[in-house]
């Protein structure tokens, strides 16, 4: 019954609306366009993002990429562009100063490790690259008083730990034994694992004709580092001292395998290797 009324409804409806189409006809008028709604809108206009500006040059990435790769002539051009682009950055001379050291310029290393300093004073880098380059010139009153420095800022860092190692080969040079092993038994301590405190160590033993001493650190040495041929070559001349001659001779021949170009380990080779023959020679009047 419901459907019935409201099938009815509908029907009156639709004669209705054709009545009054005919009646609009007849006026000379056509009917309106009904009109359709469009479900999807229209995209609005959106103005485009404007472009970013290119990011500037990082000269100071591509100097180091230069450096790391051993071109020292490029890594400076870069550098150069980098500290105009920011001369206030100390990090910067800091770098350029590495590239200098590397062509062995240490007076102008010096320069821009004088102006890193200058711009950054608590930056402990400068002071141990400094020491460095001084040492290399002969200044050793000077390199240790940067090495000293740059431990101070960095005690247990790495600028720190390095300028240990090169405050103590300082002391060595100066005679200051004492003052030498005091910084690489400090080094030790920091770092157990650190084979070149082992080795300048190892030195001042052998040196003193402490040979068990100097064998036991580099016997250490070679455990943590098997693969570096100076700590190998440095233990045969220990072993070469002590007249273990088979086993100094086993350590010059690796050395060599592990470096074919290190040419202290051939001369080392040679020596030992006479020695044997000269000790396997019958002596005269003796009984065959």
């Amino acid at each position: 019954m419901i459907e019935l009324r409201a099938g009815r409804i509908a029907n009156k409806f639709t004669l209705l609306l054709l009545l009054g189409a005919l009646l609009l006809v007849g006026c000379g008028r056509r009917p309106a366009e009904p009109v359709v709604e469009n479900s999807i809108p229209a995209e609005e206009k959106v103005d485009p993002e404007p472009t970013p500006p290119p990011a500037p040059p990082d000269y100071l990435a591509e100097g180091k990429a230069f450096l790391q790769s051993g071109d020292n002539d490029k890594a400076l051009e870069y550098f150069n562009k980098a500290i105009e682009a920011d001369p206030k950055d100390a990090r910067r001379y800091v770098y350029r100063a590495e590239a200098y050291k590397q062509k062995r310029l240490p007076g102008k290393a010096i320069n821009d490790l004088n102006e890193a300093i200058r711009l950054d004073p608590k930056d402990p880098e400068p002071y141990a690259q400094r020491g460095y380059a001084y040492a290399t010139v002969g200044m050793l009153k000077q390199a240790i008083a940067d090495f000293t420095e740059a431990v101070r800022l960095s005690p247990e860092g790495a600028p720190g730990m390095h300028s240990l190692i090169n405050r103590g080969f300082a002391y060595e040079q100066l005679g200051e034994i004492g003052k030498a092993l005091a910084d690489y038994n400090e080094v030790r301590r920091i770092d157990p694992k650190n084979v070149i405190a082992l080795e300048h160590r190892a030195g001042i033993f052998l040196r003193q004709s402490k040979l068990k001493e100097a064998l036991a650190d580099l016997d250490e040495a070679v455990a943590m580092q098997p693969g570096i041929a100076e700590v190998r070559c440095n233990r045969g001349i220990v072993y070469e001292k002590l007249g273990q001659l088979d086993k100094a001779i086993e350590d010059y021949n690796e050395a060599i395998r592990l470096d074919p170009k290190f040419k202290p380990a051939y001369a080392d080779r040679t020596r030992a290797t006479k020695k044997k023959a000269q000790l396997a020679e019958p002596r005269p009047g003796a009984q065959p």
